[in-house]
């Protein structure tokens, strides 16, 4: 699995788009919240709504969580948030998280808030 990094929002769906005509979608997702437009709310919504049979992980980076921020990670099929800052040791269960194929409803959504 190789890497590929953006500088927002635009540039990661025209790096969607070009892996899903390679016929190479990306199997994990980890973006920004507050990414440059569009944000990582609405990237997960456009991401789920050109290719909602794709078994993508996609995990958000929130720095301003809100209450209703796991309800929406929730409806657009995310694995797990995790909020700003956090250590490597906090990202490396977050990851854990998302990537143990659980489904992302009420229970097994984690949202990780950094002691």
């Amino acid at each position: 699995m190789a890497a590929s990094g953006v500088s927002g929002g635009q540039e990661a769906l025209l790096a969607f788009a070009d892996a899903q005509r390679r016929n190479d979608p990306f199997a994990f997702v980890l973006m920004d919240a507050s990414m440059a437009a569009p944000g990582g709310f609405d990237l997960a919504m456009r991401f789920q709504e050109a290719a909602p049979w794709l078994d993508r992980i996609v995990m958000m980076l929130d720095s301003h969580s809100q209450r209703n921020d796991i309800a929406r990670c929730n409806q657009l099929g995310l694995r797990s948030r995790l909020s700003k800052p956090f250590s490597a040791a906090d990202l490396i269960d977050a990851l854990q998280v998302a990537f143990s194929g659980e489904s992302a409803d009420e229970h097994a959504m984690v949202a990780f808030e950094p002691e």
